[in-house]
This record gives structure tokens, sequence and C-alpha cells, in this order.
């Protein structure tokens, strides 16, 4: 389903309405080069983390930042978890929307879908607060149909991953107790947006066990 509205003051858009998505607020490419915003995120020497987004193309790049404001259906999402796409093809290179509204921002509304006449109705609920995002600084990744094991992709600079030891390839076995295999990827990016949480992991490194003990914090 899509609804017009601002994604930010001066940036309207034709945004997509998908709940499964579990992140906040998705940009096109030509989105994201038509208004400057990695431009103006860079001028404003905001931190932007790369990332990836996964989708039935595939998987494509993207930075990960914020925007000041989020604006739909009259209701004001302070400085949302962003991604800036930097997609060459696939949906998100496309010139038909603006983006992608995910369970970030939805979860803040009633969203009734009429069919009948084509409208998507929101209704508030709840007051709106800064979204946050991974606070390990691990980028995970795991294959279809089952989408486990959680594979470490990616380990941020300057992150409590990264002085915790954390390794590119290592296999996630369990967090705090919870086996691996029991839990999805949006149930362990949960575990891993706490400030100040201290968290043990479990990674299998070359057939060995390993332990990371990590202290979260805000990366953006």
């Amino acid at each position: 389903s899509r609804h017009q509205h601002d994604v930010h003051a001066s940036c309207p858009g034709e945004f997509l309405v998908d709940a499964p998505f579990r992140r906040a607020v998705a940009l096109t490419t030509p989105f994201v080069h038509k208004f400057g915003l990695l431009d103006a995120a860079l001028q404003n020497k905001q931190r932007l983390l790369p990332d990836e987004l996964t989708g039935v193309a595939g998987k494509s790049s993207a930075w990960t930042g914020r925007v000041t404001e989020f604006r739909i259906a009259g209701v004001t999402i302070p400085q949302p978890i962003t991604e800036f796409s930097q997609a060459a093809g696939g949906a998100m290179a496309s010139w038909e929307m603006s983006g992608i509204i995910g369970y970030e921002v939805l979860r803040y509304f009633q969203v009734t879908y009429d069919f009948r006449h084509g409208n998507v109705i929101f209704e508030a609920r709840g007051e709106p607060k800064p979204g946050d995002t991974d606070m390990a600084g691990i980028v995970w990744d795991c294959d279809p149909p089952d989408f486990v094991p959680l594979k470490v992709l990616r380990v941020r600079d300057d992150s409590p991953a990264s002085e915790a030891g954390v390794q590119v390839g290592d296999v996630l076995v369990s967090i705090d107790g919870w086996s691996a295999r029991e839990l999805r990827k949006w149930k362990v990016a949960e575990l891993l947006k706490r400030p100040g949480a201290q968290v043990t992991m479990v990674l299998s490194r070359g057939g060995t066990n390993v332990q990371a003990k990590l202290t979260l914090r805000r990366l953006l």
C-alpha cells in the first residue's frame, strides 16, 4: 500500500507501507540523490554506518543514519533511524516510489487497509520517540529459507563488538543463554538495542566456540 506524506519538511514523497519490514524508513537511491540527503548528512557531520538491505530481489548496499523527522498522517516521528539506499538495481533503485515505511514507524499507529476504496487509514497511538538501531556494531548475514545460522558479515570500527574481539565469519551460537536456533534475526536485533546492557555471546569460530562480552552503547 502507498501513502503520500513528507519524509522531511522539504522532501515530500510517496512511500510503500510494509509492516513486516522491521526497520523505520528506507529511502530509495533516486530519492536520496534527488534531495542530496547523504551530502546533507555529511555536511552536518552526522555519523553514517555502512549497511545492506535485503529484499525479494536480493541484497543491496545502503548507509544507516537518521533524518531530523518523519511526518505521516499529522504525526511527527523524531529522528528515526533511516536507511539511505545505494542500490543500482531492483526496487530500492526505482523512481516509482520514494522508499519504504516499516514497523518502527507503523507501531505508532493503528493501520487499517481499505482495499475497496484503495485507502490506508492511520490512527495515531502512543507518543513517538527517537528510534534506535544495533548497539553492538555487528552486521549479520543469513540465508533463506530458514535464515539461520546468523553469521557476522561486518564488524563496525570503534564498536562494542570490535572491542570484544568479534570477527567477520563468526557464527552466533547463543546470546545470554538463548540458543541462536531459537532466535530470529529481528529478535537478535532487539536484544542488541539496549543501551548500557552487558551481553554475553558465544560464537563459533573455525569449529571452536569463543565467548565475547559486550557492553552495548548507541552508535548513532
